[in-house]
């Protein structure tokens, strides 16, 4: 089993996205740990620029928190229209 961690920015639409992939996770057999998860999902928003930064920097943070082996998932908006950005933090996201 893996643990997981999923967060959000944005609005409501990217709240129900993010709770829709927890639940497939947890459904998966994988269980939420958001203090050592090895696999983190961070469902992002580019409605403002400001919302941009603060996708960037949690998914910084993300990364921070795992191991060489462990993932960091960008989806939402954000990953939509600017996934070069993302990729180019670290290896481990995707």
């Amino acid at each position: 089993m893996t643990g997981y961690d999923v967060d959000f920015l944005g609005c409501k639409i990217s709240h129900t996205d993010a709770q829709a992939i927890g639940d497939a996770l947890a459904a998966a057999g994988h269980v939420e740990d958001a203090e050592g998860a090895q696999v983190r999902v961070v469902n992002t928003c580019c409605i403002t620029g400001e919302a941009e930064k603060k996708s960037r920097k949690r998914v910084r943070r993300m990364v921070d928190g795992i191991d060489t082996d462990g993932r960091v998932f960008v989806t939402g908006c954000g990953a939509s229209s600017n996934a070069e950005q993302y990729a180019s933090i670290d290896e481990r996201v995707t």
